[in-house]
Parts: C-alpha cells; structure tokens; sequence
C-alpha cells in the first residue's frame, strides 16, 4: 500500500503534460509494470506450494533493479533527473545496495539489505519528498 501511494505522488506531476509521446507514454507504462513485477516477485501467485524467499530473492533484487532503473528514465524524461541534486546519487546508492545483496550469499547481508532498503525508501519519501521538498 505504501509504495502505491508512493507512486502516485510520484506520478502526479504528469497529470499536467497536455501532449503526450510515445516515447513518454511508453516510460511511464514500464515504470508502473515494473512496481507490478516487484509485488509479483514478492508475492507471488497463489497456486504456488513451494514458496521460499530465499529461492525468489534474486528475481525480488532484479526487480528492483529494473523499477529503480525505470524510475530514473522516468523521473529524466520529465526532466527532474537532478530536482533534488542528490536523486540520482541516492537512487545508484540504492542500486549498489542491492547489487551487494545479489552478490553475496550471506545470510546477515541479506537481512540487513532489506531492512536497509526499508528504512532507506521510508527516509526517502518521508523526509527527503515531504519535508525537504
């Protein structure tokens, strides 16, 4: 729930884009099936007996490398890559976070990367989207 709020402020400052392109049409589509494929590896379908995280945590780590990817196209077309200065430092920092995650097999990193993850998407939206905007 918190990450679709999320993308919905996110996504508001197009309600004003009166012409559309392709090309902007086609990123914003991508960006929000890529947010559909981070619940889809998270939560995956119902008829699966066999469900273990642990199992599905690269295709949970590539999806959020894919919808951090697509949020940077996104946020570049509409031509806010650098509104605040540090997005596209703070969004890097997240990928390489979860690289190290993708990279290892170590347990504690795992659970440290997602919890990090967390609290770093909360900070992000919560203080730097709301209070420093």
């Amino acid at each position: 729930m918190y990450v679709l709020a999320i993308d919905w402020w996110t996504f508001f400052p197009w309600s004003d884009n009166a012409v559309w392109t392709f090309g902007e049409f086609l990123i914003v589509m991508v960006w929000a099936l890529s947010h559909y494929l981070m619940a889809t590896a998270l939560y995956p379908n119902r008829s699966m007996t066999d469900y273990s995280f642990p199992e599905r945590r690269p295709l949970v780590l590539w999806s959020f490398l894919f919808a951090a990817s697509t949020d940077m196209a996104q946020t570049a077309v509409q031509g806010a890559f650098f509104d605040p200065w540090y997005y596209p430092v703070f969004v890097l920092f997240m990928m390489g976070s979860v690289a190290i995650g993708l990279l290892t097999s170590n347990q504690r990193v795992h659970q440290l990367t997602h919890w990090f993850l967390i609290m770093m998407m909360i900070a992000w939206s919560g203080i730097v989207r709301w209070v420093l905007a």
